[in-house]
């Protein structure tokens, strides 16, 4: 059954996998500039602009919220699901090169999607970085970022 609530999809979780969510999620809220709320987004803990503040919502949806972070635990990974990595290429090449640096040579990066970091371990996290990178885009800089890439 899916999770309708942060505190149940935490409760579904193993302890150790548990530890993971919480201590990444403890650094996106303290480090999220205002405006942004937390809720279950696609079936995962998910950040996002609310519909009182972008009433145009995702995709021209008005029900659903501008997503901007997402985190998950997946059957064989972790998943941070940073939207901006997907939207903003600028953004994306110093995040890219923020977490190399981060993590120092010869470290290997893990495995990034479009708009995914897949990770196994927190221990993979450079979570300074990760705190910087989360503190970077405003609510009202996330919304122009959008609405820039869209069509």
């Amino acid at each position: 059954m899916p999770a309708t609530s942060v505190a149940n999809y935490l409760e579904a979780l193993p302890d150790d996998r548990r530890v993971v969510v919480e201590t990444v999620r403890a650094l996106v809220q303290k480090s999220l500039p205002p405006g942004f709320e937390e809720g279950i987004q696609y079936g995962m803990i998910g950040w996002y602009v609310p519909t009182t503040r972008y009433p145009a919502g995702y995709r021209g949806d008005r029900k659903v919220p501008l997503p901007y972070l997402g985190l998950a635990a997946q059957k064989s990974h972790f998943g941070l699901y940073v939207m901006a990595l997907g939207q903003d290429p600028a953004y994306k090449a110093w995040f890219v090169q923020a977490f190399s640096e981060a993590l120092g040579a010869p470290a290997k990066l893990p495995d990034f999607g479009k708009a995914c970091l897949r990770f196994k371990r927190l221990e993979e996290l450079p979570l300074g970085m990760l705190a910087d990178a989360f503190a970077r885009i405003t609510v009202d800089g996330w919304i122009a970022t959008y609405e820039a890439s869209r069509p």
